[in-house]
């Protein structure tokens, strides 16, 4: 089943069902006393539509009374924020599901909102079959059973066996074009030293003012490293630059005649 646009699927658990039927039927009693004791508005002011119709800072508000209730209360002493937060509930969430969940199934079922639009682009049955695997392991009034845990352990450890042989080929694939760059300027610096020693020699003739580049910028030019030309580059080291165009020039020429 494709997800129809503008619609968003939430999963729940069987505890999380329970709770939300107890809550459906007692609604709209639950509305009218808190809008006649904390908001002077009518029942008929909310929209019944919404399971939950309230704002966030109403939200936070409740449970920060109940935190306080039952001593959760306390605050960070650096940042003076409180330490048990509505947001928890997603941290705690995700620390359990992502042991046993495709990670982006698992940032679906969260609420993350980069994924969101993606929710579009996947069937909503493998989503649900993939939460189900999930489900033991997010109950709060039964503990997940010791197979649950070992199973994300060992689906965990999977994953991130799976990481580094990526990282391991990315590595490899590294190596052979380092290497393969690396005999290919030996190759060149070769072609080089041949031609400056031809020049030397006077078997390669050239004006005065390039003959003495090269006698004054080659080896440097041969065994110049990127970092090298930066510096070049940056303090206006036109002989280096000169020097290589010529040295380049008759490497070319010297290969087609090869």
């Amino acid at each position: 089943m494709e997800l129809p646009r503008g619609n968003t699927i939430s999963f729940l658990t069987p505890e999380a069902t329970k709770s939300l039927e107890i809550w459906l039927k007692q609604k709209d009693k639950r509305i009218k006393l808190a809008s006649k004791k904390y908001f002077g508005k009518k029942i008929e002011d909310y929209d019944k539509n919404k399971i939950f119709p309230y704002d966030y800072n109403t939200i936070k508000k409740s449970f920060n009374i109940i935190c306080d209730a039952v001593g959760l209360g306390e605050k960070d002493e650096h940042t003076d924020r409180r330490k048990y937060h509505i947001h928890l509930a997603r941290g705690y969430a995700k620390s359990r599901m992502r042991l046993v969940m495709n990670e982006k199934y698992m940032n679906l079922v969260i609420g993350h909102r980069e994924y969101m639009p993606s929710y579009e682009q996947y069937q909503i049955e493998a989503i649900g079959e993939d939460y189900k695997k999930a489900i033991p392991s997010l109950m709060i009034f039964t503990e997940p059973t010791e197979k649950v845990i070992l199973d994300g352990l060992k689906r965990d450890l999977e994953q991130k066996d799976g990481e580094i042989g990526e990282l391991k080929n990315q590595l490899k694939e590294t190596e052979i074009d380092m290497e393969k760059r690396f005999n290919e300027r030996l190759k060149v610096q070769g072609e080089y030293n041949q031609i400056i020693n031809d020049i030397r020699r006077d078997k390669i003739k050239l004006p005065e003012y390039e003959k003495d580049l090269v006698e004054d910028w080659g080896s440097i030019v041969i065994t110049a490293t990127d970092e090298d030309w930066k510096y070049y580059s940056k303090n206006g080291t036109e002989g280096a630059f000169e020097t290589n165009t010529i040295l380049e020039k008759l490497r070319k020429k010297r290969r087609k005649r090869q």
